[in-house]
């Protein structure tokens, strides 16, 4: 049943796919910094390994709070699902 737009068991989808892609993310960001670590290794000049390092670093703490977001989104649209079982009366599936 849908209530002012809304549908419980679509919101609890959405809060399913929205916490795998911010789990997806989290390993995405230690990836990045594992490169970041990797490229100053292998850079033959010291300033360029830190710029390297400190320019992944920054994408990868980029990734890390689009991580999070992305979280606090998932509940959110669980929180949402929960409120409107609750304001229809709907038990849930």
């Amino acid at each position: 049943m849908g209530f002012a737009g809304g549908d419980p068991r679509e919101l609890q989808q959405v809060s399913t796919g929205l916490s795998t892609l911010s789990s997806h993310l989290a390993g995405d960001a230690t990836e990045i910094a594992r490169q970041g670590r990797s490229a100053a290794a292998h850079a033959g000049d010291p300033q360029v390994a830190d710029l390297a390092e400190t320019a992944l670093a920054a994408i990868g703490g980029v990734v890390v709070a689009t991580a999070a977001i992305v979280q606090g989104l998932s509940e959110g649209a669980t929180t949402a699902g929960t409120q409107l079982r609750r304001a229809t009366g709907q038990v849930p599936q």
